[in-house]
């Protein structure tokens, strides 16, 4: 759990930057950004480091196992959406309830 202002304003900062690379990489859409800025915030503050850390290496390994053979996943009709990106439904339904048991 977040103890200062420092790490409160930190916190912040991390995760709108993350959001902006994230955004420029194509792994999220701009209302995924909204959505991961929200979930992101709720887990940092009430679930700490540790657990940030885990959602976003959740996000990035998600993400190269999307694009890992993503031609072949497009001729089998399996492929994700939008060549992978993230919209606010894929970030809701992965981290609504990390971000629920953080807040509990």
């Amino acid at each position: 759990m977040i103890g200062n202002t420092f790490e409160f304003f930190l916190s912040i900062v991390a995760l709108l930057l993350i959001g902006i690379i994230s955004v420029k990489a194509g792994t999220l859409d701009k209302t995924g950004f909204v959505a991961a800025f929200l979930v992101g915030f709720s887990i940092v503050i009430f679930g700490g480091w540790t657990w940030f850390i885990l959602l976003l290496t959740f996000h990035f390994v998600s993400y190269l196992f999307t694009k890992y053979r993503y031609d072949r996943k497009v001729s089998l009709g399996a492929a994700e959406k939008k060549g992978g990106t993230r919209t606010w439904k894929n970030v809701f339904s992965n981290g609504v309830v990390a971000a629920f048991v953080a807040i509990c």
